[in-house]
């Protein structure tokens, strides 16, 4: 199961717990609160993980964009270099060959923001499950120290 899952799984037990009377308390089954926060621990490795899995992919999603635009400019030199000496039109044939290197360091610069937006938008959603977690946990061990 998924952190989240675990996650809902904790603020249901929690829910469903046994008031206290005359007290904002719950009484939980302690056994299932700590197997619940066990499977937590167990799966947060997990996704800290794939946090790094989708921070390589994000490197190599670069490296493949950095590498393209490199072998596109390389082309682009060539057949620039090509031009000149076959075409009598050397303006055009640099505006092209100018045009072509633009447009591939555009396409490598959008790829990599792309890349970066995806990962810290993965991340905060991450820190945001994460603080929730830490919420509910504190809640729980409060509610636990209290009775």
């Amino acid at each position: 199961m998924n952190i989240l899952g675990l996650l809902n799984n904790l603020k249901n037990l929690i829910e469903k717990g046994k008031p206290v009377p005359f007290s904002n308390m719950v009484m939980v089954d302690e056994k299932k609160l700590i197997s619940l926060i066990e499977e937590i621990e167990k799966n947060f490795p997990v996704e800290f993980e794939k946090a790094k899995n989708v921070l390589k992919e994000k490197e190599e999603i670069i490296t493949e964009a950095r590498e393209r635009a490199k072998k596109i400019i390389e082309d682009v030199e060539d057949d620039k270099k090509k031009m000149i000496l076959e075409s009598e039109i050397v303006v055009e044939a640099k505006e092209k060959a100018d045009e072509i290197i633009k447009e591939a360091q555009e396409e490598a610069e959008k790829i990599k923001k792309e890349g970066e937006d995806f990962v810290r938008d993965l991340l905060s959603k991450i820190d945001d499950y994460l603080i929730r977690a830490r919420k509910i946990i504190e809640e729980g061990i409060n509610n636990l120290m209290e009775d």
